[in-house]
């Protein structure tokens, strides 16, 4: 059997509300850059799950700036 070296794209796992919370603040106020400077009431592990979240489902690039998908409403 032939394994690849190519990591597995697994989602990451955080809780819903935390998820929709984060989405309807952003809501106000899309900034240009989406990190974890903009995280301050979340734990770090919410944050990294967060951002795990938003790039997996394509709603930031590899630079962390919103997509298109993110910022339609």
């Amino acid at each position: 059997m032939d394994e690849s070296k190519e990591p597995k794209n697994v989602p990451p796992y955080l809780p819903y509300k935390t998820f929709k919370s984060f989405l309807e603040g952003l809501r106000v106020a899309m900034p240009a850059r989406i990190d974890r400077s903009i995280m301050g009431s979340m734990s770090g592990g919410a944050q990294t799950l967060l951002i795990a979240a938003l790039k997996y489902l394509s709603l930031t690039t590899p630079q962390d700036a919103p997509t298109e998908k993110l910022t339609r409403k």
